[in-house]
């Protein structure tokens, strides 16, 4: 009779340890940026072209599925400050680099099988164009805000639930959007009796400035905070 029991366990064991396998090989269909990708599993070399992508990453906790860290644009100080460490954690690209961003062949040199950037990454003459990486098996994931018009808040929401998907830590992803969600809610409480104090954003330039007009993240974030954008119109 015990052995019997012993039996029916290990079989029930086995039986889950094969529905948990085949739940994380079940592939994964992402589209992203005009494009349909399929992962068969999740990604175990990742290539983060700059460090607010590598945040994505930091934030649902997959630091040591990245292989190298671009710093793009970027400075580490730039982090928040919740996610510098797991960021600073990650292997630094040190060479190959153009104002802190890699050409093709440098990332490559990685033997990445995912890579994360923004639109513009992934043109051909800046980090190489999606089917590079195609041709070695790799994914690329463009951050929404970056190519869609009219980005909001709901893009990174979905650049967070796509990537949960990709890694396969869903309940990562949906945890760590209703946090931003209800912090959203919170601070748009707490503002709303306030009367929006007119601002200018400065975006870069010296002598003639950039600012940001009234549509995307940027506008939506000021709003959100308080703040009336004097070029709302724009």
């Amino acid at each position: 009779m015990k052995k019997t029991v012993i039996f029916v366990l290990c079989a029930l064991m086995m039986l889950g340890a094969f529905h948990a396998l085949a739940a994380d090989e079940k592939p994964v269909v992402i589209n992203n940026n005009s494009r349909e990708t399929t992962y068969v599993k999740a990604p175990e070399r990742a290539v983060c072209l700059s460090y607010n992508t590598a945040e994505f990453l930091a934030a649902l906790g997959l630091e040591d599925k990245v292989v190298a860290t671009a710093p793009g644009m970027y400075e580490i100080e730039d982090v928040l400050p919740a996610y510098r460490k797991a960021v600073e954690s990650m292997p630094p690209m040190k060479e190959g680099l153009t104002k802190g961003t890699p050409n093709l062949e440098t990332v490559l040199s990685y033997e990445p099988d995912f890579v994360i950037g923004t639109y513009y990454n992934f043109m051909p003459v800046n980090c190489g164009a999606p089917e590079d990486y195609e041709k070695v098996g790799a994914g690329t994931y463009a951050t929404e805000g970056t190519y869609v018009e009219g980005a909001t808040l709901q893009n990174t929401y979905n650049d967070i639930l796509n990537l949960g998907r990709i890694f396969h830590v869903e309940d990562r992803a949906e945890a760590l959007v209703a946090q931003m969600k209800a912090d959203a809610e919170e601070i748009a409480a707490k503002v709303k009796s306030s009367e929006p104090v007119r601002t200018f954003v400065y975006d870069s330039g010296e002598g003639k400035l950039y600012s940001i007009g009234g549509m995307a993240l940027e506008n939506e974030l000021l709003t959100l905070g308080g703040g009336k954008n004097v070029f709302e119109n724009e």
